[in-house]
């Protein structure tokens, strides 16, 4: 089957037109550096807990001066033997060679 031809018909004419404008920003955001090098954390909670640093198993309680990375770390503590599931969350904010300590108690 023969294709058809194509015919050009003349656009109407068009104006374009262009203007550069400057973006200058009101704020400007520096980059916040955490915290270099180690720490140490220590936990101890009654009765017997499980510790976890940033969702990763570090151990049970008592829990002394473990290392750690400067910086802030999610932590959070497990009751492994209270009749019913407890926990405690927190946020810490852990300052190049600093001692962390957190002590829990869980009601029985």
């Amino acid at each position: 089957m023969p294709v058809p031809e194509r015919t050009s018909t003349p656009q109407e004419s068009a104006h374009e037109t262009s203007e550069m404008i400057e973006l200058t920003p009101e704020l400007v955001l520096e980059p916040v550096a955490e915290p270099q090098g180690l720490s140490k954390l220590a936990v101890h909670a009654e009765p017997t807990s499980a510790v976890y640093l940033d969702g990763e198993l570090l151990g049970e309680t008592p829990l002394s001066t473990r290392e750690i990375s400067s910086g802030q770390h999610a932590l959070r503590i497990e009751c492994l033997v209270c009749s019913e599931p407890q926990a405690r969350e927190m946020t810490i904010m852990a300052e190049p060679e600093e001692t962390v300590r957190r002590v829990v108690r869980f009601p029985p």
